[in-house]
């Protein structure tokens, strides 16, 4: 997939179109939104490459890991109320859904602390930026 130029391109219109003949529709907003109605229920899955969040009941979740493993074989599918997703910690529950990013932003935060660290800032200047003559009237400086 990552090989060639187009792959992404043609990645998305294979994946879109399974989506889509399971009766799903492309978001009007993102082209990575996927939405299907039935009834009262609305069913959502967003897409990041080849990664896909479902927000379902559990007889649609099976319905797509099967047509998905049909399609493609073996295929990491995990049903929880507790997962992680792009950096995302995500816990739904009868409440509702909690989004939490912490761990992520402190992975960020030691990367940047660490590569600040290794990073030796030296200053811009060299001993012949400034020049002064002793017996001008005035200071020059050399640019």
């Amino acid at each position: 997939m990552y090989g060639c130029i187009q792959a992404s391109v043609l990645w998305y219109a294979l994946i879109r179109s399974e989506l889509e003949s399971l009766g799903y529709k492309v978001g009007a907003m993102d082209p990575c939104v996927f939405v299907k109605q039935m009834g009262e229920r609305i069913f959502i899955l967003l897409l990041y490459v080849d990664d896909i969040l479902a927000f379902e009941n559990a007889q649609e979740a099976e319905k797509i890991r099967a047509h998905l493993v049909a399609k493609f074989g073996t295929v990491l599918f995990e049903v929880n109320g507790r997962l992680s997703y792009l950096g995302m910690e995500i816990e739904v529950t009868d409440e509702g859904m909690k989004l939490n990013m912490s761990f992520y932003v402190k992975q960020l935060l030691e990367e940047a602390e660490e590569r600040l660290s290794l990073t030796v800032f030296a200053s811009p200047g060299t001993k012949e930026t400034f020049v002064a003559d002793n017996e001008a009237k005035t200071f020059a400086r050399n640019c």
